[in-house]
């Protein structure tokens, strides 16, 4: 690793928080990238690390008013609602609970997917599949803000982003942004304070590779956010 990537973890963090870190810093630049105005509805789509990660820092760090979360896993939605989401909808209920909680109408185009008229000021696709920001394009009002926090893949339609006059922006966090040494430090301010344990899980011997890639593999369905090595575990 280059030494700019190296960062010294703060007096008395516990290891099992201070590898949460860089998702914690992801979630906190996704935050700072979404620009929540005080009082905005937000929709965060995935709850994984860094989804759940992005509810803490909505709530340490902005004035967002209801935060809803998509999860696809009765854990992550127990998790989503620790942190402080408001609502929490299974993937293929997210239009519908948007519409409802936004009051909104729902439009199907002749061509196309259904959208809403109105939705949620900002969305985060925290999923990095086309499945989440098709989501997200899709619930989110015209003009609204939509910020891609997870590595996207797949297809996705993006006429709602031209028809509706979205705004899309991307959150790939690295050393070199302007402001990062300041996600960094509000990342360990997290990792101190939030209500992080029991989100690690693991340990596993650098010889376990295998078994812990595919513990990592269903960590979703299993309730796990985090799976670690620890290189003095016996192998």
């Amino acid at each position: 690793a280059h030494h700019a990537q190296l960062h010294p973890v703060p007096d008395g963090l516990p290891d099992d928080r201070a590898v949460l870190v860089d998702a914690l810093a992801r979630a906190v630049h996704s935050v700072d990238r979404a620009r929540v105005a005080s009082g905005a509805r937000v929709l965060v789509v995935g709850a994984g690390a860094v989804g759940l990660f992005t509810v803490l820092a909505l709530r340490a760090f902005t004035d967002a008013g209801p935060v809803a979360v998509v999860a696809r896993h009765p854990r992550q939605a127990r998790l989503a609602a620790r942190f402080g989401a408001d609502a929490v909808f299974d993937p293929a209920g997210a239009v519908a609970g948007v519409r409802r909680a936004a009051r909104a109408l729902r439009v199907t185009p002749v061509s196309g997917g259904s959208f809403l008229l109105g939705g949620v000021d900002v969305a985060v696709d925290a999923a990095g599949s086309g499945e989440a920001l098709a989501t997200a394009l899709r619930t989110t009002r015209a003009g609204g803000r939509i910020v891609v926090a997870g590595t996207p893949s797949g297809r996705v339609d993006l006429t709602p982003l031209w028809a509706r006059g979205l705004e899309l922006v991307g959150a790939a966090r690295t050393t070199a942004d302007p402001g990062a040494a300041d996600v960094l430090a509000r990342a360990w301010a997290l990792a101190g304070s939030a209500p992080l344990d029991g989100l690690v899980v693991g340990g596993y011997a650098l010889t376990r590779w295998r078994d812990a890639l595919a513990h990592a593999l269903g960590a979703g369905r299993l309730g796990v956010v985090r799976v670690a090595f620890d290189p003095a575990a016996p192998s």
